[in-house]
């Protein structure tokens, strides 16, 4: 199994550091802070025993959201700079004489950025699980709503790939990249 060599020098690279865990475990921290908050302040009954599935559902809703708009503020920041980034450093010439083809080395960059949101989505998983345990939402649909994040992400991370590719500047491509993403969230309402 060949597995594309820009891939694998990006996650070797990005994955070595303290930067990885630290995006985690902030990511982690606000999904379950944004849970517990939720779930204490909604439950204004604390010593009944029935545990309501609507409020359940609320905190599935409120968490689906919030992990969507940290999705649509992530996404940009890792991919509108892969491209650029590399012509900023002058690599990008070293990286286009070689043999592989430019499809690869723009889809290995652009599935080097989207395994840092995978691995996010992933992770968010048992916060998720905590609200799985109270009813109201089966695991269809928590697998279909994972389905849709990892879409998503793709999609908006291979916008972020094309401004990285059309512009040569790094800010550019990023306030480009958000300024697409801000059309498609709140212009197509």
């Amino acid at each position: 199994m060949n597995i594309n060599p820009v891939l694998l020098k990006e996650l070797k690279v990005k994955m070595r550091g303290w930067r990885a865990a630290g995006i985690i475990a902030v990511y982690l921290a606000i999904l379950a802070l944004v849970a517990v908050f939720f779930l204490t302040t909604a439950a204004s009954d604390m010593y009944t025993s029935i545990i309501n599935p609507e409020l359940s559902m609320g905190s599935y809703t409120l968490l689906a959201i919030f992990q969507f708009v940290l999705i649509l503020f992530i996404v940009p920041a890792l991919t509108a700079g892969a491209i650029s980034g590399e012509r900023e450093k002058q690599t990008l010439d070293l990286l286009l004489s070689t043999s592989m083809s430019t499809l690869s080395i723009i889809t290995g960059k652009l599935f080097a950025s989207l395994s840092h949101i995978i691995l996010l989505i992933v992770a968010s998983l048992p916060i998720f699980s905590m609200i799985f345990m109270f009813g109201g939402i089966s695991l269809v649909e928590l697998l279909q709503l994972l389905g849709f994040y990892i879409a998503t992400s793709i999609m908006i991370g291979s916008i972020g790939i094309f401004f990285s590719t059309y512009f040569k500047r790094t800010t550019v491509a990023n306030v480009l990249t958000y300024g697409a993403v801000a059309f498609l969230t709140l212009g197509t309402l």
